[in-house]
């Protein structure tokens, strides 16, 4: 009982520790991309794992757990994560090939949309920069 309760307490004050960071401007050392969720309120973040695939973690609070799925087939670079109020999670990469690679999770159905690459095969894009509101994704890059 006391371990459990332990394991609650830390992970409560990780996700503390990790929204307060994320308010004040701090980044994370592995330049994870956060936003809290509106529709389930759950912290969502979006990193690079160790063999440099693009990772979407869901982290349901103190008294839940964290789940984490792998969203590219490839090395990914500067991985960018747009949250709107209505629940759409939208994910940009840069791959390390240039293009630039988008993915959705629709919430309704809890699956990831298929990858789509925004750039064409003469492009060379730059780390790209993403916003959502309602609906709609938008990605800049060049």
């Amino acid at each position: 009982m006391y371990s459990e309760f332990k394991a609650k307490a830390i992970r409560f004050l990780t996700l503390f520790c990790l929204i307060y960071l994320s308010f004040s401007g701090f980044s994370t050392a592995s330049g994870d991309d956060m936003a809290q969720n509106p529709m389930t309120g759950h912290l969502e973040s979006v990193g690079l794992n160790g063999q440099g695939l693009v990772v979407h973690t869901v982290d349901s609070g103190p008294m839940g757990k964290s789940t984490s799925t792998v969203i590219s087939t490839s090395a990914g670079i500067s991985p960018r994560l747009a949250i709107s109020e209505t629940g759409l999670t939208s994910v940009v990469w840069l791959e390390s090939s240039g293009n630039v690679i988008y993915r959705m999770y629709d919430l309704p159905t809890r699956s990831w949309s298929t990858a789509l690459t925004l750039t064409g095969a003469a492009e060379t894009g730059t780390p790209p920069a993403i916003a959502a509101a309602g609906s709609n994704a938008w990605v800049d890059y060049e």
